[in-house]
């Protein structure tokens, strides 16, 4: 027998107005009523599911990837560090590996708890100060208590980076960079924020532009981000999450 590909068979909703159909329209006002509102809310439902579909394929465009530009960078610290200083190689290749355990982890999910993303941060900074020594300070300060609440995978990780690439590595005398978390009121905020001066293109670019559409869509519209200049040599992203957003132990 012939086999049936799937742009054979009638689609969903129309197998679906068959049955219905045959469930026995008998020219009863009442009856002929329920049925078309059995057939809306059919309607409705795949709509939905279209809409869903369309959502996790927007979510995976806006995922956040690490920068080929600063793997090339990493990569260059840790060969030179291979002939002068073994030991710092070694640390830099698991500093290296962490982060890219996390870029195949955000593939995969779209949300993950904070205390995670900290330390892909904490990866990245090490792998910076490595490149650029004393020119660059750090400064994390966030309450263990937060550590369980969800974020967007490489969301925070990638302003980080956007920190270092823009902002002290365009400082001859470098400066530094905080990521600052805190509870306010039913919200968390996260800050990030580096030594340096804030740029048009930065306030309208592509990267300002996803972490916006991409917590629309995680929150819908519960969460908010914002880049400024915090006087004159401090520019500060900021992030407001839902603090319901959190995991809980069962």
């Amino acid at each position: 027998a012939a086999s049936h590909t799937d742009l054979d068979k009638p689609p969903v909703l129309l197998e679906s107005v068959g049955r219905i159909l045959q469930r026995g329209l008998d020219h009863r006002p009442t009856k002929a009523i329920g049925l078309l509102q059995d057939l809306s809310s059919l309607k409705k439902a795949e709509e939905a599911m279209v809409a869903l579909g369309y959502q996790k394929a927007r979510l995976r465009d806006l995922q956040s990837k690490l920068s080929p530009h600063f793997l090339f960078n990493s990569l260059n610290v840790i060969r030179a560090l291979v002939h002068i200083d073994p030991k710092s190689a070694d640390q830099a290749i698991g500093s290296l590996a962490e982060l890219l355990r996390g870029n195949l982890r955000a593939a995969q999910t779209n949300l993950i708890a904070l205390s995670t993303e900290l330390s892909q941060i904490r990866a990245l900074l090490h792998l910076a100060r490595l490149r650029f020594g004393n020119r660059l300070e750090t400064r994390i300060r966030v309450p263990n208590d937060l550590g369980d609440t969800r974020v967007p995978p490489m969301l925070l990780l990638n302003l980080v980076e956007n920190a270092i690439t823009h902002g002290i590595g365009n400082l001859e005398d470098g400066g530094i960079i905080s990521v600052i978390a805190r509870e306010n009121g039913d919200r968390v905020h996260i800050s990030v924020s580096n030594t340096g001066t804030l740029s048009e293109k930065a306030t309208h670019g592509i990267g300002t532009l996803d972490a916006i559409q991409r917590l629309d869509l995680l929150f819908a519209g519960k969460a908010s981000f914002s880049l400024s200049q915090s006087g004159d040599m401090t520019v500060t992203a900021d992030v407001h999450l839902p603090f319901t957003h959190l995991f809980h132990d069962a």
